[in-house]
């Protein structure tokens, strides 16, 4: 899995030039990013996939090959496995009709059976094995969320608190802070996000406002 912010452009957002605390966040991010891509149920980031999947052939007599990770940038192969038939049959990518955005891909591939015993009862028992790359850039609403996630779990887990300017002492209203080197955050706990309704039930903070910066990007049917 490929980190989804990078140190360095972490660094530069937040205006962090001081190093004493690198190991942290190369660890928060590493968290941050897998968090997100579980909760959106989607890997960001263009890559090369293999995927295994039951065979589909629709009404119109087309095999029909779809991928997770959509959009689809290039098909290498894809084989084919009757259920019954010992023989894998490769098809020829060059004749597919790619939908790159929708993820899917469309083929006529009965003349692959040639010299094949084929059982019409098997004739739409497969399975098929497609080679792909796909998949999208780090769009920046989910870099926005890294970044936040990241922010927010650090102040979560290395805060200080600084007594009342009022009473002197720490108590409602108190100030939690956070420095590191030259660079420092301080927040009003009586409205921090981690007093209204972030989440923390995945060992990150994911508050309300990188939910929304999430929405946009997470798969239907997903569970948090």
């Amino acid at each position: 899995m490929t980190n989804l912010i990078s140190l360095a452009y972490y660094k530069a957002v937040k205006g962090i030039t001081d190093n004493s605390k690198d190991v942290q966040f190369i660890a928060l991010i590493g968290m941050v990013s897998g968090v997100i891509q579980d909760y959106c149920h989607r890997v960001f980031g263009v890559d090369d996939f293999i995927e295994k999947k039951e065979g589909v052939v629709d009404n119109m007599g087309r095999f029909v090959f779809s991928v997770i990770n959509k959009p689809i940038v290039s098909i290498d192969a894809i084989t084919i496995k009757y259920i019954g038939v010992p023989t894998l049959l490769s098809v020829d990518v060059t004749t597919l009709d790619i939908m790159n955005e929708s993820g899917y891909a469309y083929s006529y591939v009965y003349n692959l059976l040639s010299g094949v015993v084929l059982r019409d009862e098997y004739l739409q028992n497969f399975v098929y094995t497609i080679e792909y790359e796909g998949g999208i850039a780090v769009p920046a609403g989910v870099q926005l969320a890294a970044i936040q996630m990241v922010s927010d779990t650090f102040e979560y887990l290395y805060r200080s608190t600084t007594p009342s300017l009022i009473s002197g002492t720490g108590g409602t209203g108190e100030i939690r802070s956070v420095t590191i080197g030259s660079y420092s955050e301080s927040y009003d706990s009586t409205s921090s996000v981690f007093l209204q309704m972030a989440d923390k039930s995945m060992g990150v903070v994911l508050s309300p406002t990188a939910k929304s910066l999430l929405g946009p990007y997470v798969r239907s049917g997903q569970s948090f």
